[in-house]
């Protein structure tokens, strides 16, 4: 079993909260972690098209709130975590402005390893 090589980078995260979801995607469409990210997320929506997506690698948000709080789900180019109503975690996030995210993937696989949601502050 080979560890992963981890690469982490700067994603945009964006709210919906009548749907009750945050997308998230690289804030930068240039550069080795965008890259990694089309490669990941391009195998996650195949998994997900052919109906396999269940038997694929997990994407998990986490946030100070805890680990694993919302699954991802690729959706139109994003990955979309969805929460349930009165689910713990969802109301910090939303409450307080300048929601980001760090993107986490494996250098050697392109897999998708993780997205840690955060608030940033934005000089």
């Amino acid at each position: 079993m080979t560890l992963p090589d981890p690469l982490a980078f700067e994603g945009t995260a964006t709210v919906d909260p009548v749907a009750r979801t945050v997308n998230v995607y690289p804030s930068s469409s240039s550069g080795h972690g965008a890259l990694l990210w089309r490669r990941g997320y391009r195998a996650l929506a195949e998994a997900a098209e052919s109906g396999n997506y269940w038997s694929s690698s997990t994407v998990w948000a986490s946030s100070s709130a805890g680990r694993q709080i919302a699954r991802g789900v690729p959706s139109g180019g994003s990955l979309q975590f969805r929460f349930s109503p009165g689910q713990q975690g969802f109301a910090d996030l939303v409450g307080k402005p300048n929601l980001s995210a760090i993107i986490t993937v494996d250098r050697r696989s392109a897999q998708i390893l993780g997205v840690r949601l955060r608030h940033a502050s934005r000089d």
